[in-house]
């Protein structure tokens, strides 16, 4: 939606009241795996509240207030990071929001999800999260989806962020986003580690290696020079509270070897577990910093400035500490007549035809040669 920007931003926008009629959230459960909790904004409008966005309103300007006014939002993972970002985002005044979250809260999840506490074990983290995101700003309609997300679900919104995503998902549904025009951004957060990836349309490609699965294949390899027959890596998550995965064990035993060699105290499992528990302060530092990055991304989709030159990817490790931001790279083209191409150029053919309307396909839609 194109707006007018006044050339004098000193001069103070028209005043609006802030609406006290109907600031309580009403909440109505839909057949798709949506609770949708309704404020008081209504996208017809497309006023402003100086009262409550001013600050705001003067450092982004009114385009850019417009443009996320108008624009629908979908955060999937519910975790502490996914709520961070998506507390950050409501306070900001998008359209709507939607948060995705098809697990059940854990104990575990209590150490970072602000949102949640022991009554909410056991129950959704996107249902029990949305009906508190709303009261944040009775201007924004935040709604929690349930069920998987599906290729057809994402293409209504115009911006899709995902968090602790499978690095498989995260493929299947960028490629999704950028091929739909719809800005993506992935977010994750392990321990003192961090990253954002963004993803705006055309021109953006990705070059990033697959670490873990790099490190896996090294070690692998090893394992085979060792002669070490049957045995398998697979990567897993570290979680200290399910102790049918036996990781507090490993953990309590590796160290109290490596406290042998070094003439260090031993440690047993209850005091090992406190030690590890010790590691949530990095991990909330962590997720603050990356859902700060997360939301600079999205400010300069509101401000009409994400293209390839205004966007960061960004690589975090504060035990060192170490931040690195990256450009990413222009997607290579190669030019067919007066045509040019890359790899995210297709063609859509729908239907079954045979090679002769399939090439006849080809003719219409591209330079005349012979085929």
């Amino acid at each position: 939606m194109s707006s007018h920007i006044p050339k004098d931003l000193s001069k103070s926008p028209s005043p609006k009241r802030r609406r006290t009629n109907d600031t309580k959230a009403m909440t109505t459960n839909l057949s798709n795996g949506t609770e949708l909790h309704s404020n008081g904004a209504t996208s017809a409008t497309m006023e402003i509240d100086d009262g409550q966005y001013s600050r705001q309103y003067y450092v982004l300007g009114q385009d850019a207030m417009r443009r996320m006014a108008a624009s629908d939002i979908l955060i999937s993972g519910m975790r502490g990071l996914g709520v961070e970002i998506a507390k950050n985002v409501v306070l900001a005044g998008f359209k709507s929001v939607t948060i995705h979250d098809s697990c059940n809260a854990t104990i575990s999840d209590l150490s970072s999800q602000y949102y949640l506490s022991e009554s909410d074990v056991g129950k959704n983290r996107a249902v029990v999260s949305a009906s508190k995101l709303a009261e944040l700003n009775s201007y924004v309609t935040v709604s929690a989806h349930t069920e998987a997300l599906t290729e057809q679900y994402i293409k209504k919104f115009h911006v899709v962020v995902l968090t602790d995503a499978p690095l498989a998902e995260a493929k299947r549904f960028g490629d999704v986003c950028h091929s739909e025009g719809i800005y993506f951004l992935m977010a994750n957060t392990r321990g003192v580690f961090g990253e954002v990836f963004c993803d705006f349309g055309e021109g953006f490609v990705v070059r990033d290696a697959d670490k873990v699965d790099n490190l896996v294949a090294e070690l692998t390899e090893r394992i085979k020079i060792l002669n070490v027959g049957g045995l398998k890596l697979r990567p897993a998550v570290f979680e200290k509270d399910d102790d049918s995965n036996f990781h507090m064990d490993f953990i309590t035993a590796a160290s109290n070897l490596r406290a042998e060699n070094y003439d260090i105290a031993p440690a047993d499992r209850l005091q090992s577990k406190l030690i590890a528990g010790k590691i949530i302060p990095a991990i909330a530092t962590t997720t603050a910093l990356v859902s700060g990055l997360v939301c600079i991304e999205l400010y300069k989709i509101g401000m009409g400035r994400g293209s390839l030159i205004n966007s960061r990817n960004s690589f975090l490790n504060l035990a060192l500490p170490y931040i690195d931001f990256s450009e990413p790279q222009r997607c290579e083209t190669k030019r067919y007549g007066d045509t040019d191409w890359s790899l995210w150029s297709r063609f859509d053919v729908r239907g079954d035809v045979t090679l002769r309307e399939f090439l006849n396909y080809l003719r219409r839609n591209t330079i005349s040669r012979s085929l």
